[in-house]
């Protein structure tokens, strides 16, 4: 779906939760032995949980606020990954997405056991703008104060990072940016 802005809403994407739909498709789909897993990277957005949004520099929260509907969408991806990897119920503090995002039953849809999930990346960029590849940046767990990063340096560091060094990030939800 193309993103179109509204004066309400900022800006959408139809149907709203095109990225998690698709995710739910893939995992009711994998194996659940980690040994025959695929390794799986997902691009969600730096901010989509209010722990990461913390993190955000603070004249950039004004421009998330007008991408709240894609990163309901985002959030219902790590959503389903935060449960299908078997993270600890504590450490989700942002609520279930909303039903139109994340339906109900969805956890039965994906073998109604949690933590089979093994082999996966979960990258978090900073707002993406269409620069050139740097391959200078900046890759951690909850790192502060990221701003802007390219679509080209995140498929860098897909490619030369986490494909290359695939033990170091397996597992993890990683912010990248400068």
């Amino acid at each position: 779906g193309a993103a179109k802005f509204t004066l309400t809403k900022g800006f959408v994407i139809n149907p709203p939760n095109l990225c998690t739909s698709a995710l739910l498709n893939l995992l009711c789909v994998i194996p659940h032995d980690p040994e025959t897993q695929p390794k799986i990277v997902a691009v969600t957005s730096n901010g989509v949980k209010a722990e990461s949004h913390k993190n955000l520099p603070f004249l950039a929260k004004g421009f998330y606020a007008l991408i709240s509907v894609p990163h309901a969408d985002k959030l219902g991806m790590e959503r389903a990954f935060h449960w299908s990897a078997g993270w600890p119920e504590e450490e989700w503090k942002e609520g279930d997405p909303e039903a139109h995002i994340l339906p109900q039953g969805w956890e039965e849809r994906l073998g109604g056991k949690p933590g089979w999930l093994k082999r996966f990346v979960i990258v978090r960029p900073a707002i993406l703008t269409d620069g050139e590849v740097t391959a200078n940046y900046k890759a951690g767990e909850e790192l502060p104060g990221l701003w802007t990063i390219s679509r080209k340096d995140i498929a860098h560091f897909i490619t030369n990072d986490v494909l290359k060094d695939w033990s170091k990030w397996e597992g993890k939800a990683v912010s990248v940016g400068h």
